[in-house]
């Protein structure tokens, strides 16, 4: 997801035309109704001055193509840099080195530095910064003042933008399209043959018949834990990347990780439900149905690669 730190200050002897919010005679508050030709007049009329905007990403360099094996959409996508470096007299540079943690963000804001407009992190990472209102709100008036409209679906993918709505605040926003896929939703796969082999049927039929539960689920999973060859080990398992996911559990329980207290950003990790949602991630890591890892850091259960490959080998029912 894209957030904005602190506004985005940069230095003040850097060139930076025109001024945001200006309307170079377009009546930005009308911005949700253009049109895309509309919106292309718009574009046509900004010149930044030569002005370099930095994103800062948790994922690869994708900027430029791989020169050994490029694809058709990371060409497609530097020729639209190149395209839009060109149309707003700007330079754009990605700065990859951010990595998927929060410590450099630490150190860039204790420092009082923010080499970036805007960087591509994940809600893990952007939270904290958040709830000390150190993050652009890209829902405020002064967004709007710049031609923002966060509710505008041509713009960011709604569904997935407002689901990290914050207090009635929008602190980041995500795309949607080729060049960015948008996530679908977190779902489980199965093993068909697996699940059959161990008598187990129509798991759909369960589904929609609101039978599909928590501990049905494990009693699957177990069930299908099995030393098909005698030899003392287990050749297929119920689980992989179980009990080791993202939490999930708490929030389809009806649990909340966090929540607003009395004005406060508060873990609300202790209440009935969410207890519930851990109680469960527990119970997958010792119900001895999870595959196992390799080496002393995945001991809990196997990775998530791991487990991805041993699913497609057909050794797991569950991933």
């Amino acid at each position: 997801m894209f957030v904005t730190l602190f506004a985005a200050c940069k230095s003040d002897d850097e060139p930076n035309n025109p001024t945001p919010g200006s309307s170079n005679g377009f009546d930005l508050s009308q911005t949700n109704s253009w049109s895309d030709e509309q919106w292309l007049e718009y574009e046509k009329s900004l010149d930044f001055g030569g002005r370099t905007f930095t994103l800062a990403t948790h994922q690869k360099m994708r900027r430029a193509p791989s020169e050994e094996n490029p694809t058709q959409v990371d060409t497609e996508m530097d020729e639209l840099f190149k395209q839009l470096e060109a149309d707003l007299n700007i330079s754009i540079d990605i700065n990859d080195a951010i990595g998927g943690r929060s410590e450099e963000l630490a150190t860039w804001t204790m420092a009082g530095e923010n080499p970036a407009d805007v960087y591509d992190q994940r809600p893990t990472q952007w939270l904290a910064y958040a709830a000390k209102g150190q993050i652009f709100d890209w829902a405020s008036d002064e967004a709007k003042s710049y031609g923002v409209d966060v509710n505008n679906e041509k713009l960011f993918w709604q569904d997935w933008t407002h689901a990290w709505d914050i207090n009635g605040h929008t602190y980041a926003v995500r795309y949607a399209s080729k060049f960015y896929p948008p996530e679908a939703g977190w779902i489980m796969l199965y093993n068909e043959d697996i699940l059959n082999a161990n008598g187990i049927t129509g798991i759909e039929d369960k589904v929609r018949a609101g039978e599909w539960t928590w501990d049905y689920f494990l009693e699957c999973a177990k069930a299908c834990t099995k030393d098909v060859d005698g030899d003392g080990q287990f050749d297929t398992w119920g689980i992989s990347t179980g009990y080791t996911a993202y939490g999930e559990e708490v929030v389809t329980g009806g649990g909340k990780i966090v929540d607003w207290v009395d004005g406060k950003l508060t873990c609300t990790l202790n209440t009935p439900a969410a207890i519930e949602g851990l109680s469960f991630i527990a119970q997958q890591r010792d119900s001895g149905a999870v595959m196992p890892g390799v080496g002393a850091e995945n001991a809990g259960g196997i990775g998530y690669g791991e487990g991805h490959t041993a699913f497609a080998q057909g050794e797991v029912a569950f991933l």
